[in-house]
């Protein structure tokens, strides 16, 4: 008897010390991925703040959930818990002008591309360019060169670091 009362209090624990600190948020039927070998999948996970403080089945995870708890169902999508992707590859671009730059161009030469592609192409027109060190590095390289170039025209250039547009 002693033993099952211990079990019993020593598996609660965990659930009532979130008694007066539910969760802010809980994904719950989802295919949750892990890290642990011992435990490689689970159902549901429970987020306070910006920290994950559970990770289980659907049944224990939502049993934390308090009144101002928001819930999500995954819908069985796929949930990595804690995973942190640092970088994107961007989708299509709109439609625009793509700048023809050599590996790392220099300010000179991106200014030159940008004014002719407001020559080139229509008003509404993105113009697109890839630029390297030299130009990050150039304090002659700013937003007030950049309108002025470009005459205020929308212009994305996006900066090399392995993952190059082609």
């Amino acid at each position: 008897m002693k033993r099952a009362l211990l079990a019993a209090v020593v598996f609660a624990f965990p659930f009532l010390a979130f008694a007066d600190n539910a969760p802010d948020l809980i994904i719950h039927h989802a295919r949750c991925l892990r890290a642990d070998p011992a435990h490689r999948s689970a159902e549901a996970v429970a987020i306070r703040g910006n920290r994950i403080v559970a990770v289980g089945t659907n049944t224990e995870v939502r049993a934390l959930a308090g009144d101002g708890t928001k819930q999500i169902d995954a819908g069985g999508r796929v949930l990595i818990p804690g995973f942190n992707d640092a970088h994107t590859h961007q989708g299509p671009q709109p439609e625009g002008f793509a700048l023809a730059l050599d590996n790392d161009p220099t300010w000179a030469l991106i200014s030159a591309g940008v004014v002719n592609g407001t020559e080139e192409s229509p008003g509404d027109f993105w113009i697109f360019g890839t630029i390297g060190p030299k130009a990050l590095a150039d304090p002659a390289v700013t937003a007030q060169a950049l309108d002025k170039a470009s005459g205020h025209r929308k212009v994305f250039l996006d900066s090399f670091t392995g993952h190059e547009r082609s």
